[in-house]
């Protein structure tokens, strides 16, 4: 019979405390640390432990620590979470501001292109006029559109930095 992981669950014992699944050897317990009292110890083992049912783990067999999370590292990803859909909305707002305009602009020139009576070059002066003026001023909400998308790039690096240093806090 091969050895794996399942047959050492499953000829294993769980911890009293924590109910982790250990090794059926095992004296203490790899999550928590508690000795793994068994009552049906013989004689000839308990003299060979020279340990009583409740010692401690030794401090080469410390219990490992859990992965928690600094809460004000916590708190910082929460607030640039805060300030990542703030900016996306801000986003969108942008692009709504900026491609409104432009079907208005659009629309103005092609009534005026179609609804003047005249010859072809006063019914293009006609149209360029407010294609031109409120295109224009669509054109200035493409600087607030680069800079949202900037501070969004900005935002997300920071977030992508302090999962690394989450991730790898044992390294850093």
């Amino acid at each position: 019979m091969s050895f794996n992981s399942q047959t050492a669950i499953r000829s294993g014992v769980r911890c009293a405390a924590c109910s982790s699944p250990n090794d059926a050897g095992a004296r203490f317990c790899g999550e928590c640390g508690v000795s793994m009292h068994r009552p049906q110890m013989d004689t000839a083992q308990s003299v060979c432990n020279n340990a009583p049912g409740g010692a401690q783990a030794p401090s080469f067999a410390r219990p490992r620590t859990r992965n928690t999370v600094d809460p004000a590292i916590s708190r910082e990803l929460g607030s640039l979470l805060v300030l990542l859909m703030r900016e996306r909305i801000f986003l969108i707002m942008h692009w709504t501001i900026f491609v409104t305009l432009s079907l208005i602009g659009f629309g103005l020139a092609m009534k005026c292109y179609t609804e003047f009576h005249g010859d072809d070059m006063s019914k293009l002066m006609m149209a360029i006029t407010p294609m031109l003026f409120i295109n224009l001023s669509a054109l200035v909400c493409l600087t607030p559109i680069k800079g949202t998308k900037r501070e969004i790039e900005r935002i997300q690096e920071k977030i992508a930095y302090l999962k690394f240093s989450v991730r790898f806090k044992h390294l850093l």
